[in-house]
């Protein structure tokens, strides 16, 4: 069976430490081409590495941070002004969705916001405690949740993608909590959030957080994304792979 590819779109922090695009990853399988995360430069990143915007048919945003959704009203133009999208394109969003991504896109670009009841666009919300509405599984591909612990009012959480064979775990943005665990559980690839090398804070895992709690995380290759300043200082020393934009993985 032929290998899921999975490519950096962006990969850095919300401030754009060591100069890297905001946190965007592109998964793509036989049929389905997914984005995880569309922060605010996706849109550049997706152009700038070769990907055609108007291919993806889904998004699933982990939390409402610029950083991961502020993409967004640049995907959604892109796909109705500059060009015609004739494939639809699902986005997938955490409870209250539909409201946060009209705001945002009345902010931006004021009067845009009916481009979203075009039927091209599917707007949906999911609910950690619930399965996703099963009308939005393909054979192909399905979706899990799992509460994360950062900034509450984002409303944060992980998502595990089972697409084809693989399995694509991804923490979002969060400090260490139980349900890391759960998300690891059976990847064949895990992303881990590591802002910071050795500075314990809230909201955030660190480096060395991660190496305490490894031998709990039963994925198959764990990869560290989002590195802040420390962390890039501290890069010569990590063990454990991160992520470069551009760079195309087989899962």
């Amino acid at each position: 069976m032929d290998s899921v590819l999975f490519q950096v779109i962006g990969c850095g922090d919300a401030f754009a430490s060591g100069g890297l695009l905001n946190t965007c990853f592109y998964v793509k399988g036989r049929e389905s081409k997914i984005l995880i995360d569309c922060g605010a430069s996706s849109l550049v990143g997706l152009k700038k590495w070769g990907v055609d915007p108007l291919e993806i048919d889904l998004i699933t945003v982990t939390h409402f941070h610029g950083d991961h959704y502020g993409g967004l009203p640049f995907m959604i133009l892109d796909g109705s002004v500059r060009a015609k999208r004739i494939k639809p394109l699902t986005v997938i969003l955490p409870p209250g969705g539909r409201e946060r991504l009209t705001a945002l896109m009345e902010a931006l670009y004021p009067g845009t916001s009916h481009f979203l009841d075009d039927p091209m666009h599917i707007i949906r919300e999911f609910n950690a405690a619930q399965p996703l509405d099963l009308s939005l599984h393909r054979e192909d591909l399905h979706l899990e949740f799992f509460e994360m612990v950062h900034a509450p009012p984002a409303l944060p959480h992980g998502v595990k993608i089972r697409l084809e064979d693989k399995v694509i775990g991804y923490s979002g943005d969060s400090e260490w909590n139980e349900n890391l665990i759960p998300l690891a559980e059976g990847a064949d690839l895990l992303i881990l959030e590591c802002y910071a090398f050795a500075t314990r804070m809230k909201a955030h895992l660190d480096y060395n957080t991660i190496l305490q709690h490894l031998p709990e995380l039963k994925a198959k290759k764990v990869m560290l994304t989002h590195l802040g300043d420390e962390m890039l200082r501290n890069k010569p020393q990590v063990m454990l792979e991160c992520l470069e934009e551009g760079k195309v993985y087989e899962v």
